[in-house]
């Protein structure tokens, strides 16, 4: 039987490794010298979380907040606690939406956001059927909480929903 150069050349091979291997194994694992170690620091994923609380800073067990049906003048309270793994500066944009059927304008709703300098009305406009307001600009500092508090007055009865989330803005 011809057997190719290949195929020898792999039984060879295979034939010296295991032969080899008892040599290898045999060696002694009881130290003889001290010990280094090495630490590495891997970089952990950065994280920007808004969450919505109560007005004592609680986490709501829910990131969703319920639509609301509501009467003309209703005005509600939102509390939206922020925290980070590094620097940001950014700012929350409100995204509101009508579930009743009915088209949204500028003038169903408005946000006043509740800062150190005095209340602030949020300004936007309407894109896709929804109306979209930005609230002022501000910086989180890594490893750090911050509590925002926000008056929501309803201009027009029906039934809303209020979603919220963080966009980066550059320095």
């Amino acid at each position: 039987m011809k057997v190719s150069k290949l195929v020898k050349t792999l039984l060879i091979s295979t034939a010296l490794f295991t032969a080899a291997t008892p040599a290898y194994a045999a060696y002694s694992t009881v130290p003889i010298s001290n010990t280094l170690t090495a630490s590495f620091k891997v970089n952990a994923a950065e994280f920007f979380n808004l969450k919505w609380t109560d007005s004592n800073g609680t986490n709501l067990a829910s990131d969703t907040l319920p639509e609301e049906t509501v009467v003309t003048g209703a005005k509600k309270s939102l509390y939206i606690k922020a925290n980070t793994s590094k620097r940001y500066d950014y700012a929350v944009l409100f995204t509101i939406t009508r579930t009743d059927g009915t088209a949204i304008t500028e003038d169903d709703i408005k946000i006043i956001e509740n800062t150190t300098d005095g209340p602030r009305l949020l300004n936007g406009n309407v894109e896709s059927s929804k109306l979209q307001l930005l609230s002022r600009a501000r910086t989180i500092a890594a490893a750090t909480d911050q509590q925002m508090n926000f008056e929501v007055e309803y201009i027009t009865a029906g039934t809303y929903k209020v979603d919220a989330f963080a966009v980066d803005l550059p320095r």
